[in-house]
């Protein structure tokens, strides 16, 4: 299991070789192979320690566990953070989010210069399509990589957006993209999807696939940090 930077239970020698067994989303134990004793570990640090047999654990709420991949909603924690509902994967964004995505969006001129679109939004992931001509492609016929970094970089933006609260804008601080096939195909689909969604940084994965009819592959994965600034940047 792997643990945030600082974590005493990480940082701890008597906790090497443990292995940890998450009990919730914010909560795990382990068994320490030296001694057999159990440490259960709440938010980030280190609560009990005994040697008796395993026991359940009530966990007060929210904290600083590390979050599994996929959308996430926008319920804040003590410390400020957005924890993920993964109940909500694959559910509709509610009309004034879409709304709101979507006007920003449509504000954007390089995206209605490339000819993108958007093709799904949800809460914590969008989806952005490029259809293939011959002004998106490189000398080899292939979409430029300007082009498919270009929608990846704006999926994963609007996925951060979804989860904002009204009266914010988003900017992206930085990402890279690994470049894993040519990209080809009738179209490239852009994936962004929230991996972490905090107050103020978000921080997203990158997708981009070839689509040739019912044919799709992965030509491009990313990682991008986003900030949440308030008002429009504009």
């Amino acid at each position: 299991m792997a643990w945030d930077a600082g974590t005493p239970a990480a940082d701890d020698d008597a906790c090497d070789g443990a292995v940890w067994e998450p009990v919730s989303r914010s909560a795990a134990r382990a068994v320490l192979p030296d001694s057999g004793a159990m440490v259960i570990a709440v938010g980030g640090l280190l609560l009990l320690v005994t040697s008796g047999p395993p026991m359940s654990v009530q966990v007060p709420g929210p904290s600083r566990l590390p979050h599994r991949s996929g959308t996430m909603t926008s319920t804040e924690s003590a410390e400020g953070e957005h924890v993920e509902d993964q109940s909500q994967q694959d559910r509709p964004a509610s009309p004034e989010v879409r709304a709101r995505v979507l006007g920003s969006f449509d504000r954007q001129g390089l995206m209605a210069h490339l000819g993108a679109r958007m093709a799904r939004i949800e809460p914590g992931r969008v989806h952005i399509v490029l259809p293939s001509r011959p002004e998106v492609t490189q000398q080899h016929g292939y979409f430029h990589a300007g082009a498919t970094s270009a929608i990846a970089d704006s999926a994963g933006g609007y996925a951060a957006f979804t989860l904002f609260p009204e009266n914010t804008d988003v900017l992206t601080v930085e990402y890279k993209i690994n470049l894993l096939a040519p990209a080809v195909g009738d179209h490239i689909e852009a994936v962004g999807t929230v991996l972490r969604s905090g107050r103020t940084l978000t921080v997203c994965q990158l997708e981009v696939f070839g689509v040739q009819g019912d044919h799709r592959k992965l030509v491009a994965n990313g990682q991008q940090t986003l900030i949440r600034v308030n008002g429009p940047t504009r």
